[in-house]
């Protein structure tokens, strides 16, 4: 055994005179396990306090799913305990530094003191005790159940650590290449001729270990994409968390003796990979029949005859507007049956209300009956909207999406197209249903009984809105579609699927990817509609500009439904000093504040220029809104028990009374008297 604090070698620095000074090298050779030890700390904090709208979701865990939490967590602590346990002890030597100035007993016998070591037990308990207390307030299971699974979850830890033991006194990790192996980076790694130091081999196995843990949920999830996850996004994150402690500190201990930046070699890898096709992400592409073109006036004259039409507006936010979206949609349905479906002719929706309006739309029958009658069908699309896509997606960052960067073999698979198995995980007949073109709708909109709708999403190269939809609008600056043959030739006679339509407008920023066609040569960038019209109400107002000016339009009478995941912000902005740390952030700020404060007015500034020619032409143009103005529901892709009992509270509320009454008004009026002058010419 090593007795590092006595016996110094050559090219250590004795270690005399010590004092405080002597532990700052220590700080900066330490920064990656500093960090990934704040990183566990902090992250519970951050999820509860700074940003529980994106964060919380991530540790609402299951029983058996808190199992993978404690196991991640202990063995992302073990690891930084190891990792700088191998500073301590050898890094005099490499380095020629004084030894650690408080040192104690247990740094001289690492590899039977650290087994048994309940120091890195400690650094994960902030993490385990938050996902159980945000497991038990969402809903999700009891502090006993939690329990049992956390205790199930330190077991299995406890074996994979013991069986690392194992190995080393069997004394397999001693074989001659591995002896050679770590013997070849030098000072620090040997012992005397060559023989490697002692602790290495411990950190050496304890890392095929945990990266057997890694490849391991990787490979099992891989074979389920799609289906319901065992391993949560936070289980997922930790792991991650660990495999980036072992690389990054074994390259820092390698790589400081010579003086050479961490991020370095790391950098030149992705510059290499970011020259190779397959690192860029993609959504699919394929040959369809040609469809004809379906304006504004074709629809609405494709529709149940009448003169009263329901268009829809549908906002972004994460999976609480896809929700609530799924709610409005299917509770008016069921609050004014058939005739509500019969009457919508349109829905234009914006990232996660396109979820909630996929799952709606697809719930008309293919047979040309319309939406459902039995309210149960009706519900299962609401279940849909709340389901939770957040580990799978937290599955595609971590592996193929982390992989691509050094290793481009994921061309196809990534948290995209981990996102679309998601939420097409509860339907029936999958492959034949959102797997289907996006054209297959415009047959039920031509016959008139499925509505139109548009997903928003936004042209990264142009920053145009980006109408992927089954209803056609006239071109004009600021807006193209992915049937604009003229600006991009190259999609003449291809189409996309339904789920990949609602994917590329709900491209929430980094938790999906940007992605472009799988088409050979240099193609645009799809991402989320909500940089561009959050609220879906500017491709609305075209579209119905466009139908009430055509020629012979039948429509006089309009109720536009306006679909809110949040309420706008009323109160006057907050005066402050602001110093050089606030200018640094001032920009994104400015960003988001106008997404809500900037698209709102204008929305309404168009409205009432729409509503003005409309009543000149003797059309009556009515708006319901229904906003879910709760600002601590989440935006990520996870909505616990508690998350949509809150939801489905807040629809049966006397606050959503006013709208529905506008709707049942709507719907229940008598068709209004012909009209025997003829329009003003504007009108026509």
């Amino acid at each position: 055994m090593i007795d590092a604090a006595t016996n110094t070698t050559a090219g250590s620095v004795q270690n005399q005179d010590a004092s405080a000074w002597d532990a700052l090298p220590y700080l900066y050779l330490l920064r990656v396990q500093i960090i990934t030890f704040l990183a566990l700390l902090s992250f519970p904090f951050l999820a509860l306090w700074f940003a529980p709208n994106l964060l919380r979701g991530v540790f609402d865990v299951t029983p058996m799913g808190i199992v993978f939490v404690t196991l991640g967590a202990a063995l992302a602590g073990w690891t930084v305990m190891v990792t700088a346990w191998q500073v301590f002890l050898y890094g005099p030597e490499r380095f020629h530094i004084r030894e650690f100035p408080f040192r104690s007993s247990m740094f001289k016998e690492l590899p039977t003191r650290v087994g048994h070591s309940p120091v890195f037990a400690l650094f994960s308990l902030p993490v385990i005790l938050t996902a159980m207390y945000v497991s038990k307030n969402g809903g999700t299971s009891t502090y006993l159940r939690l329990l049992l699974g956390a205790l199930g979850g330190a077991v299995l830890a406890f074996v994979i650590l013991v069986a690392g033991g194992q190995f080393q006194r069997r004394g397999w990790s001693e074989a001659k290449p591995v002896t050679a192996f770590l013997s070849f980076f030098g000072p620090g790694f040997k012992k005397d001729g060559n023989s490697a130091q002692e602790g290495h081999y411990l950190a050496l196995w304890s890392f095929l270990l945990s990266f057997m843990v890694y490849v391991a949920i990787g490979i099992g999830k891989f074979f389920r994409i799609g289906d319901p996850a065992t391993v949560p996004t936070l289980a997922d994150l930790l792991v991650f968390l660990m495999i980036l402690c072992w690389g990054l500190s074994a390259v820092t201990f390698i790589l400081d003796r010579f003086r050479i930046p961490l991020l370095l070699p790391f950098l030149l890898a992705a510059i290499v990979s970011a020259h190779v096709h397959a690192t860029d992400h993609y959504f699919y592409m394929f040959g369809t029949k040609s469809t004809p073109d379906l304006s504004p006036a074709q629809v609405i004259r494709a529709g149940k005859p009448g003169s009263a039409v329901i268009v829809v507006a549908a906002s972004g936010g994460g999976i609480k507007a896809a929700a609530w979206t799924g709610r409005v949609l299917t509770g008016l349905e069921e609050n004014n049956p058939r005739i509500f479906g019969d009457s919508v002719r349109l829905i234009s929706a914006v990232s996660g209300g396109s979820v909630g309006a996929m799952y709606f739309v697809s719930e008309y029958d293919a047979n040309g009956t319309g939406l459902p009658s039995n309210p149960k069908d009706l519900e299962e699309a609401v279940a849909r909207s709340e389901a939770s896509s957040l580990d799978d997606i937290a599955w595609g960052l971590v592996y193929p999406d982390f992989l691509r960067i050094f290793v481009p073999v994921f061309e196809h698979l990534d948290r995209g197209r981990a996102l679309e198995a998601a939420l097409t995980r509860e339907l029936p007949n999958r492959k034949d249903h959102l797997f289907s073109p996006l054209s297959d709708w415009r047959e039920g909109v031509l016959e008139g009984w499925r509505p139109a709708v548009v997903f928003n999403a936004t042209v990264v190269e142009s920053g145009e809105r980006f109408l992927l939809g089954t209803t056609d609008l006239s071109a004009a600056p600021g807006r193209t579609s992915l049937r604009d043959t003229k600006e991009f030739p190259q999609f003449a006679g291809r189409d996309i699927s339904l789920v990949t339509a609602a994917r590329l407008s709900a491209t929430f920023p980094y938790v999906s990817p940007a992605a472009r066609p799988d088409i050979a040569g240099k193609q645009i960038h799809a991402v989320d509609g909500g940089y561009t019209d959050n609220y879906g109400m500017a491709t609305l107002l075209a579209w119905l500009d466009e139908a009430l000016r055509a020629s012979g339009n039948p429509v006089r009478r309009v109720l536009i439904i306006e679909i809110r995941a949040s309420a706008p912000t009323t109160e006057p902005p907050a005066l402050s000093w602001r110093g050089w740390s606030f200018q640094s952030y001032a920009p994104i700020s400015a960003m988001l504040n106008v997404r809500d404060t900037g698209q709102l007015p204008r929305n309404q500034e168009e409205l009432d220029i729409l509503r003005r020619f409309a009543a000149s032409c003797n059309i009556d143009i009515e708006d319901a809104v229904f906003e879910y103005p709760p600002e601590d529901a989440p935006l990520s892709w996870h909505l616990s028990p508690n998350d949509q009992k809150e939801i489905e509270k807040f629809w049966v509320s006397s606050k959503t009374d006013k709208p529905k009454q506008t709707v049942r008004a709507f719907l229940a009026a008598p068709p209004p008297p012909p009209v025997t002058t003829p329009p003003p010419s504007a009108c026509q």
